[in-house]
């Protein structure tokens, strides 16, 4: 069950309950107070076909815990609080790794042999382990341009909303990621999509009907995305 709710686990009784925190679309912030309560029922409800007293594992995937905003808790901060509970991170997003296919786990040491038996059959070399521990020894350097990119997915929510599409103002959903959602009452994303293709700027049709996606880039790139999105938004009004 991904993102499911109390009642979801009571009814699916599942072996394990997968949380992407922040959510995936449109990657708003799950509070702490929602995550212990999913938590904490896991931790009584019963697996399917399982002997009793077998409970799910909880895995919660902070794919993009870097580009929250500082300050925020993570939910490695209850490891120790549940022996239920696993935390993955990826070095997809921040480290720019998506390549290696390589991530970290924070989880005691019985839970990380149950989520052995259930992981996708990827090949983690020894050299693509060699490079991500080099990357974590520079996590300064890594990580020094994800401030600047939270600056301008903000700056760019603001801009978004202060744009139109048919006399309406754009919606931007809240995001704790590298991307945002926005739109909301777009009638042919395809169209936009397509427009701003021939622009030259690739953005995503991705969430529900309505939204488009995009990622966030250098300031060049982002003044590309901004000249091309009121370009083609404008097309499209007049085709």
């Amino acid at each position: 069950a991904v993102d499911p709710t109390t009642d979801d686990i009571v009814g699916i009784r599942p072996t394990m309950v997968v949380l992407p925190d922040p959510k995936n679309p449109p990657c708003t912030e799950r509070t702490m107070t929602d995550l212990k309560r999913i938590v904490d029922q896991c931790q009584s409800a019963q697996v399917a076909g399982a002997h009793e007293g077998v409970h799910p594992i909880v895995v919660v995937a902070e794919t993009y815990i870097e580009f929250r905003k500082p300050g925020t808790l993570a939910a490695t901060t209850l490891i120790n609080d549940y022996d239920n509970l696993a935390v993955s991170r990826t070095m997809s997003k921040a480290f720019a790794f998506a390549g290696a296919r390589v991530g970290y786990l924070a989880a005691s040491e019985g839970i990380v042999d149950c989520l052995r038996i259930v992981r996708m059959p990827y090949h983690l070399s020894a050299v693509t382990q060699a490079v991500a521990l080099a990357a974590f020894d520079h996590r300064k350097e890594q990580l020094s341009q994800v401030d600047h990119l939270r600056e301008i997915r903000e700056q760019t929510a603001a801009w978004l909303k202060e744009q139109t599409y048919k006399g309406q103002p754009l919606e931007v959903a809240p995001s704790q990621s590298n991307f945002l959602l926005f739109g909301g009452h777009f009638d042919d994303r395809g169209a936009i999509f397509d427009q701003m293709l021939q622009r030259g700027v690739l953005i995503r049709v991705v969430g529900p009907e309505g939204w488009l996606r995009v990622c966030m880039g250098t300031d060049e790139e982002m003044r590309r995305f901004r000249e091309a999105l009121v370009e083609s938004m404008r097309a499209v009004e007049n085709a």
